[in-house]
């Protein structure tokens, strides 16, 4: 459901009391990414040609990334926290990369590829 004006209200008062906020009401389409199969976009820009494939997902040691050498041009993959903090940041050199994710704690994070082509981000797994 949509955020209402009194969540929005309450979100802002905790901030001034706590100095923190509540990411899902900021940010509620996040709420989709965790309880549906289908990530929703995070960007307005999210790409319809840019794809990748992730594996395995859950992960728990390394990801495996493949995509289209034709998107390497300028390609970095980025890994954020569900608060949009950046905890990783890889420039994409081959199709198929290796990334060790033993640094990450257990949780869900947000996978974004971005290039000249654009963005596009999936959701990701650590148990």
């Amino acid at each position: 459901d949509t955020v209402s004006t009194k969540e929005l209200n309450r979100n802002n008062a905790i901030y001034q009391i706590q100095h923190n906020r509540n990411p899902f009401i900021d940010n509620p389409q996040w709420a989709d990414s965790i309880w549906s199969q289908v990530i929703t976009n995070f960007k307005t820009n999210q790409s319809k040609t840019l794809r990748f494939v992730m594996m395995p997902n859950p992960a728990n040691g390394d990801i495996t990334i493949q995509f289209d050498s034709s998107q390497l041009l300028n390609a970095h993959l980025y890994i954020k926290n569900l608060c949009g903090q950046f905890v990783a940041d890889y420039a994409i050199k081959n199709p198929i990369e290796h990334i060790s994710i033993t640094n990450l704690c257990k949780g869900i994070y947000i996978v974004e590829m971005q290039n000249n082509l654009g963005t596009t981000s999936q959701k990701l797994v650590v148990d």
